[in-house]
Protein backbone atom coordinates (compact mmCIF):
# COMPACT_ATOMS: atom_id res chain seq x y z
CA UNK A 1 0.00 0.00 0.00
CA UNK A 2 1.47 3.40 -1.02
CA UNK A 3 1.95 6.46 1.38
CA UNK A 4 -1.24 8.32 -0.70
CA UNK A 5 -3.16 4.84 0.04
CA UNK A 6 -2.84 5.04 3.21
CA UNK A 7 -3.62 8.94 4.22
CA UNK A 8 -6.79 8.43 2.30
CA UNK A 9 -7.55 5.08 4.90
CA UNK A 10 -6.82 7.26 7.97
CA UNK A 11 -8.93 9.93 7.05
CA UNK A 12 -12.04 7.04 5.79
CA UNK A 13 -11.91 5.97 9.17
CA UNK A 14 -11.44 9.33 10.49
CA UNK A 15 -14.67 9.98 8.94
CA UNK A 16 -16.95 6.61 10.08
CA UNK A 17 -15.61 7.63 13.50
CA UNK A 18 -17.28 10.78 13.53
CA UNK A 19 -20.45 9.40 12.03
CA UNK A 20 -20.58 6.68 14.75
CA UNK A 21 -20.37 9.60 17.35
CA UNK A 22 -23.05 11.12 15.47
CA UNK A 23 -21.33 13.97 14.04
CA UNK A 24 -22.85 16.09 11.02
CA UNK A 25 -21.20 16.93 7.75
CA UNK A 26 -21.34 20.45 9.12
CA UNK A 27 -19.98 19.57 12.49
CA UNK A 28 -17.43 17.72 10.67
CA UNK A 29 -16.42 20.45 8.65
CA UNK A 30 -16.00 22.74 11.45
CA UNK A 31 -13.90 20.47 13.20
CA UNK A 32 -11.71 19.91 10.27
CA UNK A 33 -11.64 23.62 8.98
CA UNK A 34 -12.92 22.62 5.34
CA UNK A 35 -15.63 23.01 3.61
CA UNK A 36 -18.91 21.36 3.78
CA UNK A 37 -18.40 20.22 0.23
CA UNK A 38 -15.32 18.61 0.77
CA UNK A 39 -16.61 16.49 3.43
CA UNK A 40 -19.66 15.36 1.10
CA UNK A 41 -17.23 14.36 -1.39
CA UNK A 42 -15.09 12.44 0.83
CA UNK A 43 -18.61 10.61 2.43
CA UNK A 44 -19.55 10.00 -1.18
CA UNK A 45 -16.32 7.66 -2.10
CA UNK A 46 -16.65 6.13 1.22
CA UNK A 47 -20.13 5.23 0.61
CA UNK A 48 -22.95 7.33 -2.07
CA UNK A 49 -25.56 6.00 1.01
CA UNK A 50 -23.02 7.89 3.58
CA UNK A 51 -23.80 11.06 1.66
CA UNK A 52 -27.48 11.29 0.82
CA UNK A 53 -27.57 10.39 4.99
CA UNK A 54 -25.29 13.76 5.73
CA UNK A 55 -27.28 15.29 2.90
CA UNK A 56 -30.95 14.45 4.95
CA UNK A 57 -29.25 15.14 8.09
CA UNK A 58 -28.10 18.42 7.30
CA UNK A 59 -31.26 19.68 5.44
CA UNK A 60 -33.36 18.08 8.71
CA UNK A 61 -31.36 20.59 11.09
CA UNK A 62 -31.45 23.32 8.96
CA UNK A 63 -35.44 23.08 9.29
CA UNK A 64 -35.49 22.69 12.72
CA UNK A 65 -33.34 25.47 13.35
CA UNK A 66 -35.86 27.21 10.55
CA UNK A 67 -39.06 25.78 12.92
CA UNK A 68 -37.59 27.06 16.05
CA UNK A 69 -36.86 31.05 14.41
CA UNK A 70 -40.56 30.92 13.68
CA UNK A 71 -41.72 29.36 16.73
CA UNK A 72 -39.71 32.59 18.62
CA UNK A 73 -41.59 34.71 16.41
CA UNK A 74 -38.62 35.54 13.60
CA UNK A 75 -39.72 36.76 10.93
CA UNK A 76 -38.58 35.64 7.09
CA UNK A 77 -36.56 39.07 6.99
CA UNK A 78 -35.23 38.62 10.22
CA UNK A 79 -34.27 35.05 10.10
CA UNK A 80 -32.08 35.91 6.57
CA UNK A 81 -30.63 38.69 8.37
CA UNK A 82 -29.08 36.08 11.06
CA UNK A 83 -28.60 33.34 8.85
CA UNK A 84 -26.28 36.26 6.59
CA UNK A 85 -28.72 34.78 3.22
CA UNK A 86 -30.78 36.71 0.89
CA UNK A 87 -34.64 36.77 2.01
CA UNK A 88 -35.10 34.70 -1.06
CA UNK A 89 -33.27 31.73 0.18
CA UNK A 90 -35.59 31.99 3.20
CA UNK A 91 -38.22 31.76 1.17
CA UNK A 92 -37.46 28.82 -0.79
CA UNK A 93 -36.21 26.53 2.53
CA UNK A 94 -39.69 27.45 3.81
CA UNK A 95 -41.43 26.82 0.83
CA UNK A 96 -39.38 23.49 0.83
CA UNK A 97 -40.93 22.85 5.10
CA UNK A 98 -44.67 23.69 4.39
CA UNK A 99 -45.87 25.70 1.71
CA UNK A 100 -48.01 27.59 4.65
CA UNK A 101 -45.27 28.74 6.00
CA UNK A 102 -44.15 30.38 2.93
CA UNK A 103 -47.68 32.36 2.46
CA UNK A 104 -47.29 32.75 5.87
CA UNK A 105 -43.65 34.76 6.19
CA UNK A 106 -44.67 36.83 2.50
CA UNK A 107 -47.90 37.90 4.48
CA UNK A 108 -46.15 38.74 7.81
CA UNK A 109 -43.30 40.63 5.54
CA UNK A 110 -45.63 42.67 3.78
CA UNK A 111 -47.90 43.42 6.99
CA UNK A 112 -44.69 44.79 8.92
CA UNK A 113 -44.01 46.70 5.16
CA UNK A 114 -47.53 48.45 5.33
CA UNK A 115 -47.10 49.19 9.27
CA UNK A 116 -44.07 50.33 9.02
CA UNK A 117 -44.87 52.87 5.96
CA UNK A 118 -48.23 54.28 7.78
CA UNK A 119 -46.06 54.67 10.73
CA UNK A 120 -43.80 56.84 8.26
CA UNK A 121 -46.80 58.47 6.96
CA UNK A 122 -48.45 59.11 10.53
CA UNK A 123 -45.06 60.84 11.04
CA UNK A 124 -45.06 63.09 8.60
CA UNK A 125 -42.76 61.66 6.20
CA UNK A 126 -43.18 62.37 2.52
CA UNK A 127 -42.90 59.93 -0.17
CA UNK A 128 -39.58 61.50 -1.25
CA UNK A 129 -37.86 61.01 2.62
CA UNK A 130 -39.54 57.43 2.85
CA UNK A 131 -37.91 56.59 -0.33
CA UNK A 132 -34.61 58.46 0.36
CA UNK A 133 -34.58 56.21 4.10
CA UNK A 134 -35.68 52.77 2.29
CA UNK A 135 -33.24 53.24 -0.53
CA UNK A 136 -36.00 52.55 -2.85
CA UNK A 137 -37.20 54.20 -6.16
CA UNK A 138 -40.24 56.93 -5.26
CA UNK A 139 -42.65 55.10 -7.66
CA UNK A 140 -41.87 51.63 -5.32
CA UNK A 141 -43.56 53.90 -2.50
CA UNK A 142 -46.37 54.64 -4.57
CA UNK A 143 -46.79 51.26 -5.38
CA UNK A 144 -47.06 50.02 -2.12
CA UNK A 145 -48.75 52.26 -0.69
CA UNK A 146 -51.81 51.88 -3.67
CA UNK A 147 -51.88 48.03 -1.87
CA UNK A 148 -52.44 49.11 1.31
CA UNK A 149 -55.15 52.14 0.37
CA UNK A 150 -55.28 53.74 -3.06
CA UNK A 151 -56.45 57.22 -1.00
CA UNK A 152 -53.24 56.91 0.50
CA UNK A 153 -51.52 57.09 -3.17
CA UNK A 154 -53.53 60.06 -4.35
CA UNK A 155 -52.88 61.79 -1.01
CA UNK A 156 -49.03 61.28 -1.59
CA UNK A 157 -48.97 62.72 -4.94
CA UNK A 158 -51.00 65.87 -4.16
CA UNK A 159 -48.59 65.88 -1.09
CA UNK A 160 -45.38 65.70 -3.87
CA UNK A 161 -46.64 68.02 -5.93
CA UNK A 162 -47.76 70.59 -3.19
CA UNK A 163 -44.31 70.49 -1.89
CA UNK A 164 -42.29 70.50 -5.19
CA UNK A 165 -44.85 73.51 -6.67
CA UNK A 166 -43.96 75.42 -3.19
CA UNK A 167 -40.01 75.12 -3.55
CA UNK A 168 -40.67 76.49 -6.85
CA UNK A 169 -42.78 79.42 -5.87
CA UNK A 170 -40.06 80.38 -3.67
CA UNK A 171 -37.09 79.94 -5.99
CA UNK A 172 -39.04 82.37 -7.91
CA UNK A 173 -39.65 84.52 -4.50
CA UNK A 174 -35.90 84.72 -3.94
CA UNK A 175 -35.43 85.95 -7.53
CA UNK A 176 -34.53 83.09 -9.22
CA UNK A 177 -34.73 82.53 -13.02
CA UNK A 178 -35.69 79.53 -14.85
CA UNK A 179 -32.54 78.49 -15.69
CA UNK A 180 -30.87 78.64 -12.18
CA UNK A 181 -33.56 76.51 -10.78
CA UNK A 182 -32.93 74.30 -13.57
CA UNK A 183 -29.22 74.55 -12.57
CA UNK A 184 -30.28 73.63 -9.28
CA UNK A 185 -32.37 70.86 -9.41
CA UNK A 186 -30.86 69.48 -12.76
CA UNK A 187 -33.99 68.95 -14.37
CA UNK A 188 -35.87 70.69 -16.88
CA UNK A 189 -38.54 73.12 -15.08
CA UNK A 190 -40.74 74.70 -18.32
CA UNK A 191 -43.64 72.00 -17.83
CA UNK A 192 -43.47 72.01 -14.17
CA UNK A 193 -43.93 75.74 -13.92
CA UNK A 194 -46.94 75.72 -16.49
CA UNK A 195 -48.86 73.37 -14.50
CA UNK A 196 -48.14 75.57 -11.39
CA UNK A 197 -49.43 79.11 -13.59
CA UNK A 198 -48.73 79.69 -17.43
CA UNK A 199 -47.71 82.96 -16.31
CA UNK A 200 -45.36 81.86 -14.64
CA UNK A 201 -43.27 80.35 -17.28
CA UNK A 202 -43.55 83.50 -19.71
CA UNK A 203 -42.36 85.92 -16.51
CA UNK A 204 -39.55 83.29 -16.10
CA UNK A 205 -38.62 83.90 -19.74
CA UNK A 206 -38.51 87.48 -19.66
CA UNK A 207 -36.57 87.67 -16.15
CA UNK A 208 -33.72 85.72 -18.11
CA UNK A 209 -34.07 87.53 -20.85
CA UNK A 210 -33.64 90.82 -19.01
CA UNK A 211 -31.08 89.72 -16.49
CA UNK A 212 -29.15 88.85 -19.80
CA UNK A 213 -29.31 92.06 -21.38
CA UNK A 214 -28.41 93.65 -18.02
CA UNK A 215 -25.52 91.65 -17.95
CA UNK A 216 -24.15 92.57 -21.50
CA UNK A 217 -24.90 96.45 -21.11
CA UNK A 218 -22.68 96.15 -18.18
CA UNK A 219 -20.06 94.49 -20.24
CA UNK A 220 -20.61 97.12 -22.78
CA UNK A 221 -20.33 99.85 -19.88
CA UNK A 222 -17.00 98.59 -18.82
CA UNK A 223 -15.65 98.85 -22.22
CA UNK A 224 -15.92 95.29 -22.69
CA UNK A 225 -15.65 94.22 -26.98
CA UNK A 226 -18.21 91.54 -28.12
CA UNK A 227 -15.63 89.38 -28.65
CA UNK A 228 -14.04 89.57 -24.76
CA UNK A 229 -18.10 89.12 -23.94
CA UNK A 230 -18.43 85.76 -26.14
CA UNK A 231 -14.74 84.55 -24.63
CA UNK A 232 -15.97 85.41 -21.07
CA UNK A 233 -19.16 83.69 -21.64
CA UNK A 234 -17.91 81.22 -23.16
CA UNK A 235 -20.23 81.44 -26.48
CA UNK A 236 -19.71 82.25 -30.09
CA UNK A 237 -19.06 85.78 -31.12
CA UNK A 238 -22.44 85.67 -33.36
CA UNK A 239 -24.27 84.62 -30.43
CA UNK A 240 -22.99 88.09 -28.40
CA UNK A 241 -24.26 90.32 -31.94
CA UNK A 242 -27.77 88.71 -31.90
CA UNK A 243 -28.43 89.15 -28.55
CA UNK A 244 -26.70 92.97 -28.82
CA UNK A 245 -28.87 93.04 -32.04
CA UNK A 246 -32.47 92.91 -30.02
CA UNK A 247 -31.26 94.90 -27.21
CA UNK A 248 -30.76 97.71 -29.25
CA UNK A 249 -29.95 97.87 -33.19
CA UNK A 250 -27.06 100.21 -32.73
CA UNK A 251 -25.71 98.48 -30.29
CA UNK A 252 -24.77 95.38 -32.81
CA UNK A 253 -23.43 97.83 -35.06
CA UNK A 254 -21.46 99.53 -32.59
CA UNK A 255 -19.64 96.14 -31.43
CA UNK A 256 -18.83 95.44 -35.98
CA UNK A 257 -17.46 98.67 -35.81
CA UNK A 258 -15.31 98.17 -32.92
CA UNK A 259 -14.30 94.90 -33.95
CA UNK A 260 -13.36 96.14 -37.36
CA UNK A 261 -11.22 98.68 -35.33
CA UNK A 262 -9.83 96.40 -33.87
CA UNK A 263 -8.82 94.11 -36.22
CA UNK A 264 -7.21 96.36 -38.19
CA UNK A 265 -5.12 98.10 -35.61
CA UNK A 266 -3.61 94.67 -34.80
CA UNK A 267 -2.97 93.84 -38.77
CA UNK A 268 -1.34 97.84 -39.06
CA UNK A 269 0.71 96.64 -35.77
CA UNK A 270 1.73 93.58 -37.32
CA UNK A 271 3.13 95.55 -40.58
CA UNK A 272 4.71 98.02 -37.78
CA UNK A 273 6.60 94.90 -36.87
CA UNK A 274 7.99 94.24 -40.28
CA UNK A 275 5.34 91.27 -40.84
CA UNK A 276 4.75 90.46 -44.46
CA UNK A 277 1.36 89.22 -46.02
CA UNK A 278 2.42 85.47 -45.75
CA UNK A 279 3.54 85.89 -41.20
CA UNK A 280 0.22 87.76 -40.93
CA UNK A 281 -1.93 84.90 -42.73
CA UNK A 282 -0.51 82.48 -40.84
CA UNK A 283 -0.11 84.10 -37.35
CA UNK A 284 -4.55 84.69 -37.99
CA UNK A 285 -4.84 81.48 -39.80
CA UNK A 286 -6.66 82.50 -42.60
CA UNK A 287 -5.50 82.59 -46.42
CA UNK A 288 -3.35 85.56 -47.93
CA UNK A 289 -6.02 86.94 -49.78
CA UNK A 290 -7.72 87.46 -46.97
CA UNK A 291 -4.72 89.73 -45.46
CA UNK A 292 -4.69 91.53 -49.00
CA UNK A 293 -8.10 92.39 -49.30
CA UNK A 294 -8.51 94.17 -45.37
CA UNK A 295 -5.37 95.83 -45.89
CA UNK A 296 -6.70 97.09 -48.70
CA UNK A 297 -9.67 98.36 -46.65
CA UNK A 298 -7.50 99.77 -44.51
CA UNK A 299 -4.52 101.40 -46.29
CA UNK A 300 -4.20 100.50 -50.54
CA UNK A 301 -1.16 101.57 -50.12
CA UNK A 302 -0.10 98.72 -47.78
CA UNK A 303 -1.06 96.27 -50.26
CA UNK A 304 1.47 98.01 -52.65
CA UNK A 305 4.06 97.75 -50.64
CA UNK A 306 3.76 94.03 -49.55
CA UNK A 307 3.50 93.52 -53.62
CA UNK A 308 6.42 95.54 -54.00
CA UNK A 309 8.20 93.03 -51.73
CA UNK A 310 6.71 90.40 -53.05
CA UNK A 311 8.71 91.53 -56.64
CA UNK A 312 11.74 92.21 -54.45
CA UNK A 313 11.64 88.57 -53.18
CA UNK A 314 11.29 87.05 -56.21
CA UNK A 315 14.72 88.67 -58.27
CA UNK A 316 16.34 87.66 -55.35
CA UNK A 317 15.31 84.38 -55.67
CA UNK A 318 15.57 84.01 -59.22
CA UNK A 319 18.90 81.94 -58.41
CA UNK A 320 17.09 79.70 -55.84
CA UNK A 321 14.40 77.58 -55.89
CA UNK A 322 11.70 80.44 -57.07
CA UNK A 323 13.02 80.62 -60.40
CA UNK A 324 10.41 78.79 -62.06
CA UNK A 325 12.63 77.23 -65.29
CA UNK A 326 14.26 75.66 -62.08
CA UNK A 327 11.13 74.42 -60.72
CA UNK A 328 10.56 73.25 -64.42
CA UNK A 329 13.65 71.71 -65.02
CA UNK A 330 13.06 69.75 -61.59
CA UNK A 331 9.99 68.66 -62.68
CA UNK A 332 11.18 67.13 -65.50
CA UNK A 333 14.26 65.18 -64.05
CA UNK A 334 12.10 63.93 -61.39
CA UNK A 335 14.28 66.19 -58.48
CA UNK A 336 11.62 68.08 -57.10
CA UNK A 337 10.73 67.95 -53.86
CA UNK A 338 7.95 69.12 -50.90
CA UNK A 339 10.51 71.43 -49.88
CA UNK A 340 10.93 72.97 -53.27
CA UNK A 341 7.01 73.08 -54.16
CA UNK A 342 6.91 74.63 -50.02
CA UNK A 343 9.36 77.59 -51.22
CA UNK A 344 7.82 78.23 -54.50
CA UNK A 345 4.43 78.39 -52.98
CA UNK A 346 5.61 81.16 -51.01
CA UNK A 347 6.92 82.85 -53.98
CA UNK A 348 3.27 82.76 -55.62
CA UNK A 349 1.80 83.87 -52.75
CA UNK A 350 3.83 86.71 -52.58
CA UNK A 351 3.09 87.81 -55.91
CA UNK A 352 -0.57 87.50 -54.88
CA UNK A 353 -2.83 88.81 -57.72
CA UNK A 354 0.58 89.52 -60.04
CA UNK A 355 1.11 85.73 -60.68
CA UNK A 356 0.90 84.54 -64.33
CA UNK A 357 -1.15 81.67 -65.32
CA UNK A 358 2.44 79.35 -66.30
CA UNK A 359 3.25 80.35 -62.91
CA UNK A 360 0.45 78.84 -61.34
CA UNK A 361 0.09 75.49 -63.92
CA UNK A 362 4.14 75.04 -63.12
CA UNK A 363 3.00 74.92 -59.04
CA UNK A 364 -0.05 72.54 -60.26
CA UNK A 365 2.75 70.11 -61.71
CA UNK A 366 4.80 70.23 -59.14
CA UNK A 367 2.31 69.05 -56.25
CA UNK A 368 1.46 66.62 -58.83
CA UNK A 369 4.58 65.54 -59.54
CA UNK A 370 5.47 65.35 -55.43
CA UNK A 371 1.76 63.54 -54.43
CA UNK A 372 0.41 66.55 -53.36
CA UNK A 373 -2.17 67.00 -55.69
CA UNK A 374 -5.56 67.62 -52.69
CA UNK A 375 -3.19 70.66 -52.04
CA UNK A 376 -3.42 71.56 -55.58
CA UNK A 377 -7.10 71.80 -55.86
CA UNK A 378 -7.59 74.05 -52.79
CA UNK A 379 -4.93 75.78 -54.38
CA UNK A 380 -7.05 76.90 -57.56
CA UNK A 381 -10.29 76.32 -55.70
CA UNK A 382 -8.63 79.65 -53.70
CA UNK A 383 -7.94 81.07 -56.82
CA UNK A 384 -11.92 80.91 -58.45
CA UNK A 385 -13.27 81.94 -55.05
CA UNK A 386 -11.57 85.19 -55.19
CA UNK A 387 -12.19 88.03 -57.50
CA UNK A 388 -8.79 89.42 -57.65
CA UNK A 389 -7.39 86.45 -60.04
CA UNK A 390 -10.21 87.02 -62.55
CA UNK A 391 -7.50 88.12 -65.06
CA UNK A 392 -6.37 84.38 -65.28
CA UNK A 393 -9.16 83.50 -66.74
CA UNK A 394 -11.77 81.09 -64.12
CA UNK A 395 -12.46 79.35 -66.96
CA UNK A 396 -9.04 78.02 -68.14
CA UNK A 397 -8.41 77.47 -64.30
CA UNK A 398 -11.90 75.20 -63.84
CA UNK A 399 -10.93 73.03 -66.62
CA UNK A 400 -7.27 72.83 -64.65
CA UNK A 401 -8.79 71.59 -61.89
CA UNK A 402 -11.21 68.81 -63.83
CA UNK A 403 -8.15 67.91 -64.92
CA UNK A 404 -6.27 67.89 -61.80
CA UNK A 405 -9.22 65.81 -60.29
CA UNK A 406 -9.34 63.30 -62.64
CA UNK A 407 -5.55 62.49 -62.47
CA UNK A 408 -6.23 62.00 -58.96
CA UNK A 409 -9.47 59.58 -59.18
CA UNK A 410 -7.16 58.22 -62.14
CA UNK A 411 -3.93 57.39 -59.29
CA UNK A 412 -6.79 56.22 -56.74
CA UNK A 413 -8.27 53.43 -59.16
CA UNK A 414 -4.79 52.62 -59.70
CA UNK A 415 -4.19 52.02 -56.32
CA UNK A 416 -6.76 50.18 -55.59
CA UNK A 417 -6.61 48.10 -58.77
CA UNK A 418 -2.87 46.66 -57.36
CA UNK A 419 -5.07 45.36 -54.07
CA UNK A 420 -6.69 43.73 -56.58
CA UNK A 421 -9.99 45.84 -55.76
CA UNK A 422 -13.16 45.17 -57.84
CA UNK A 423 -14.27 47.15 -60.71
CA UNK A 424 -17.99 47.96 -59.13
CA UNK A 425 -16.14 48.95 -55.87
CA UNK A 426 -13.52 51.49 -57.79
CA UNK A 427 -16.15 52.91 -59.64
CA UNK A 428 -18.47 53.73 -57.03
CA UNK A 429 -15.00 55.01 -55.07
CA UNK A 430 -13.72 57.17 -58.16
CA UNK A 431 -16.53 57.53 -59.76
CA UNK A 432 -14.52 57.13 -63.41
CA UNK A 433 -16.21 54.95 -65.95
CA UNK A 434 -16.22 51.02 -66.10
CA UNK A 435 -15.03 51.09 -69.19
CA UNK A 436 -11.94 53.50 -68.37
CA UNK A 437 -10.75 51.31 -65.22
CA UNK A 438 -10.94 48.19 -67.75
CA UNK A 439 -8.77 49.90 -70.10
CA UNK A 440 -6.33 50.97 -67.29
CA UNK A 441 -6.49 47.13 -66.11
CA UNK A 442 -5.25 46.18 -69.53
CA UNK A 443 -2.66 48.92 -69.91
CA UNK A 444 -1.60 47.87 -66.53
CA UNK A 445 0.29 50.72 -63.95
CA UNK A 446 2.09 53.00 -66.26
CA UNK A 447 2.86 57.04 -65.81
CA UNK A 448 0.88 59.35 -68.16
CA UNK A 449 1.98 62.87 -69.28
CA UNK A 450 -0.33 65.82 -67.90
CA UNK A 451 -1.37 68.76 -70.51
CA UNK A 452 -2.99 70.43 -68.13
CA UNK A 453 -4.72 72.70 -70.66
CA UNK A 454 -0.94 73.29 -72.50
Amino acid sequence: MTKKEQRTKIEQEELLEYKRNGKSAKEIANTKGVALSTVYDKLAKIDPKLLKEAEQEWQQREQEELLEYKRNGKSAKEIANTKGVALSTVYDKLAKIDPKLLKEAEQEWQQREQEELLEYKRNGKSVKEIADIKGVLISAIYNKLAKIDPKLLKEAEQEWQQREQEELLNYKRNGKSTKEIEDIKCVSMGRKLAKIDPKLVEEAKQEWQQREQEELLEYKRNGKSAKEIANTKGVALSTVYDKLAKIDPKLLKEAEQEWQQREQEELLEYKRNGKSVKEIADIKGVSMSTIYNKLAKIAPELVKEAKRKGKQKQEKSDAGIGNISIIKEKIKSREITQNDVKKYRCMVDEKYNEVSYDEVITLIRAYIATKQITEGIRFLNMIINNQDFQYLGIEKIKDMKIQVENIQKRQIARRLLRAEEKIPNIVQQTGLKETEIIEMKKQAYTKGGISLGE
